[in-house]
């Protein structure tokens, strides 16, 4: 199947249910890999109303003999497996249902063969794609201003993606303007670095992949603390929390300035209440244990990340 297939079934809304191999062969050794298998792996979990689950390993999820369809009907997971190299050649796994694999690299010729029917080759994104994804993305900003927010990202889709989040909080008709106060304001001033923000962004989506990319990142950044990373965390999740507690949520009703409940309710809803619930006591305790010295502040980062995304 191509590239091109996979979108026209998309678009139709019947998007494939069996096992799909995105290949991403020119990408090798580039943290840009995911980004496109990404944008079909969520349009395909929203189509089908299922749940996106990223699995370490995919043996007790292959399809059985006495099972037809490989996962239960009423299983609510589109299982999501990334590897450098994938090595599977069991046939199963081309007979499996609600199974995505993201990879660059083939074992051997027989896994390729195997996987050949179900596979999709990703192309590597070219400088006009990317150009063309900011104009489709923010109409009301100027063509001259998005090549000059595409270069200053240095092509990098991830941190243009994340500019491109914060500039869709605003009206069509506000952007132009919201654009230039950015840039008056510094908050352009080096656009190739993460910050805080992405790393808080990306776990409040729950995106196991944003979290990867920025992660290097954001601890190489000698201003970026891991108390401050906890406390920014903890408003966010409070928030979120506010807002799904509420059947209306309100800046009077949950005490949130009105900018950060807009940001806060156009995070997609990936976490069930308890889970923001166990979250909140979570960071909350995490907070009671530095201030009493019960945690160090070097795994911090580490620890945070690993409870979030389990």
């Amino acid at each position: 199947m191509t590239l091109k297939e996979l979108k026209t079934q998309i678009e139709n809304g019947v998007p494939p249910i069996g096992c799909l191999v995105f290949f991403c062969e020119e990408y090798e050794n580039s943290s840009m890999n995911l980004f496109i298998p990404h944008q079909y792996i969520d349009a395909i979990a929203k189509i089908r109303g299922l749940e996106i689950h990223y699995v370490d390993e995919i043996t007790n999820l292959l399809k059985q003999d006495d099972d037809l369809f490989g996962v239960e009907e009423d299983n609510p997971y589109l299982n999501v497996f990334i590897t450098d190299t994938f090595d599977c050649d069991n046939f199963a796994v081309t007979e499996t249902n609600n199974l995505i694999i993201v990879t660059h690299k083939f074992s051997s010729d027989a896994v390729r063969i195997n996987c050949a029917y179900n596979t999709v080759t990703v192309p590597k994104l070219t400088n006009w794609q990317i150009k063309d994804y900011l104009y489709s993305m923010l109409p009301g900003v100027s063509k001259e201003k998005l090549d000059w927010l595409q270069i200053n990202c240095k092509n990098n889709i991830y941190k243009i993606q994340q500019e491109i989040e914060k500039l869709l909080y605003f009206k069509e008709s506000q952007r132009d303007l919201v654009f230039d106060k950015f840039l008056e304001y510094g908050m352009y001033t080096d656009l190739t670095a993460v910050t805080t923000f992405n790393l808080t962004n990306a776990l409040s989506k729950r995106d196991a992949n944003a979290v990867k990319i920025v992660y290097k990142d954001v601890l190489s950044n000698k201003e970026t603390t891991s108390m401050g990373i906890l406390m920014i965390l903890l408003n966010t999740f409070r928030n979120l929390l506010l807002v799904q507690l509420s059947p209306n949520p309100t800046s009077d009703s949950t005490g949130i300035p009105e900018k950060q409940l807009y940001a806060i309710k156009k995070i997609p809803r990936v976490y069930t209440q308890q889970e923001l619930i166990n979250i909140f006591e979570f960071l909350s305790d995490l907070d009671r244990k530095i201030k009493s010295g019960d945690m160090w502040m070097d795994v911090l980062v580490d620890y945070l990340i690993v409870k979030l995304l389990s």
